[in-house]
């Protein structure tokens, strides 16, 4: 349920690098305007509540600056409430949390009764996302912090990634991807389209640890458009077989 969750991950944040990670000196070595508090995960309200739709876990890169009031779950729960990622879409588009929703609504609407799908934002709450770098370092134009930060972290996103319980996960990003690389790949699947006339090869696993089974799907981050909106046009156009590895019980959901 998604209320033990949320503790199991806030103790594991408080136990681990909130208020002393032991990785800062790495990270800030007298330069970086390094975040004040690690970023933690946004976990929807109905995650992980309904044994029908599977849990699908975002894990992107760092968050590129630090927002204010915006570092526990609660708050960046009602952050997202408050303001629905697509309420916008001719301003947000392109923005990185439009694309991460409109990823999740797409991959997840076959799930939902039409009772439900109402507004932009019937999947909000259902879904997860956390950074593959918990800190940032605030660079201007929000660009991505350096290696370092992602390596240093690394140790402490792979204990974090088994407590969302997921079902699918979508990295963004190829240093997100690094979080996975204790889950073995049991199946690799290659999803093909055409983009811009150019030949898109999307290759997603079954993977497995702890005899759990996720569906993992390597995107780019929507921040790279050369190659995310290819990825999206494939995982668009092979929805069918996707919620087919999950309806045949090639996933171990609930």
């Amino acid at each position: 349920m998604t209320t033990e969750i949320c503790k199991n991950i806030e103790n594991l944040f408080t136990s681990n690098i909130y208020p002393n990670c032991p990785k800062k000196q790495l990270c800030d070595r007298g330069q970086e305007k390094i975040s004040i508090k690690p970023k933690m995960p946004y976990i929807g309200r109905n995650y992980d509540n309904n044994p029908q739709i599977p849990n699908l876990l975002f894990i992107s890169l760092d968050s590129g600056e630090e927002y204010e009031n915006y570092h526990n779950i609660e708050e960046i729960r009602t952050g997202v409430e408050k303001t629905p990622p697509r309420y916008n879409p001719g301003k947000d588009v392109k923005k990185h949390w439009y694309q991460t929703f409109d990823i999740a609504t797409l991959l997840l609407d076959k799930y939902f009764d039409n009772s439900i799908k109402k507004g932009v934002s019937y999947v909000d709450s259902f879904i997860s996302h956390t950074n593959s770098a918990k800190c940032t370092q605030n660079k201007e134009g929000r660009e991505q912090a350096d290696s370092h930060f992602f390596y240093n972290c690394l140790e402490f996103v792979i204990k974090e990634i088994p407590l969302f319980n997921a079902d699918i996960i979508i990295t963004q990003g190829i240093l997100a991807q690094n979080c996975l690389k204790e889950y073995l790949i049991r199946e690799k699947i290659v999803l093909e389209t055409t983009h811009n006339g150019a030949e898109v090869k999307l290759p997603i696993c079954i993977r497995e640890l702890n005899n759990k089974i996720i569906l993992h799907i390597p995107m780019y981050h929507p921040s790279y458009y050369r190659g995310y909106w290819g990825h999206k046009q494939a995982l668009s156009e092979n929805l069918k077989r996707i919620t087919d590895i999950i309806d045949l019980n090639k996933l171990a959901i609930k």
